[in-house]
């Protein structure tokens, strides 16, 4: 509180000095697309970032920064540009930034085998599961008693949201992370010019004890991406791997998933083409 009339004056050295922002990319192109008022939020978010490729991996523009010029209103057409609070613009981004890869990725050829990247930090265990099949995505979460999304149940609480080929068209029941995760596995989609169907499973553990955000199930996604998969010739094999990493067994994740159910029970084109 300062009092009416009590001028401000600084005492001191500043606490900390901020770094300055080197990603040259986005400072350029967010100059330009802020000054720009016809140009709608998306295109000007999808503009600003560039995504990873396999000569290139690290002249891509990361979307937190994108995700902060996008928050104080910096992009949008004229008298449409607003305020975001930062845990809307975070998802605003990466669903944005998701879907135009989506489309892109939907472009390449399919991957031809089964593969399964995992990561495990924070008493979280994520297990990516790629299949040979067209574009699907799903994103299932299984919370144990004692975690913050069921901290007081006796069984393991299991969530999920899904997509088909052509996406969603509402909210994801399960939240930002889903849009987090599926930006994670486009980015490596389109990285390796391939077309998967997607399922994560994650295992969040009751050392799991506070949820730090959704970028925290991005920066999983991509870190078990970055290692190299566990490859295999069908579904049941890449099961069999999965359910000696993860403690759920595998009827029941088959049980709660709308994706698996669909590629176990539902033949497709490609099945009379094999």
């Amino acid at each position: 509180f300062i009092a009416p009339g009590a001028g401000y004056h600084h005492y001191g050295k500043p606490v900390i000095k901020l770094p300055r922002l080197k990603n040259k990319i986005f400072i350029n192109k967010g100059k330009i697309l802020h000054f720009l008022h016809k140009i709608r939020a998306y295109h000007a978010v999808n503009c600003c970032y560039a995504p990873p490729c396999r000569n290139k991996a690290a002249r891509f523009s990361f979307p937190e920064c994108i995700q902060k010029a996008f928050s104080v209103g910096a992009f949008g057409e004229g008298k449409a540009r607003r305020f975001v609070p930062t845990r809307w613009s975070i998802t605003a981004v990466d669903s944005m930034i998701g879907a135009n890869l989506m489309e892109k990725m939907k472009d390449f050829p399919l991957i031809n085998e089964y593969l399964v990247f995992e990561s495990w930090q924070l008493d979280n265990r994520f297990a990516v599961m790629m299949i040979p099949r067209a574009w699907s995505y799903e994103l299932i979460e299984a919370w144990y008693p004692n975690t913050v999304w069921n901290p007081f149940g006796k069984d393991v609480a299991i969530m999920s949201s899904s997509e088909g080929y052509e996406g969603r068209t509402t909210y994801a029941e399960i939240g930002g992370c889903y849009y987090a995760a599926r930006l994670a596995v486009n980015e490596y989609l389109v990285k390796e010019r391939r077309q998967a169907r997607v399922v994560i499973l994650r295992e969040a553990h009751p050392g799991y004890i506070m949820p730090v955000g959704v970028w925290n199930v991005r920066e999983n996604v991509r870190a078990a991406l970055k290692a190299a998969p566990k490859k295999f010739s069908s579904l049941d094999d890449a099961f069999s791997y999965i359910s000696t990493r993860l403690v759920i067994p595998k009827a029941r994740w088959i049980k709660e998933s709308t994706v698996l159910k669909n590629t176990l029970y539902q033949r497709g084109l490609e099945d009379f083409f094999t």
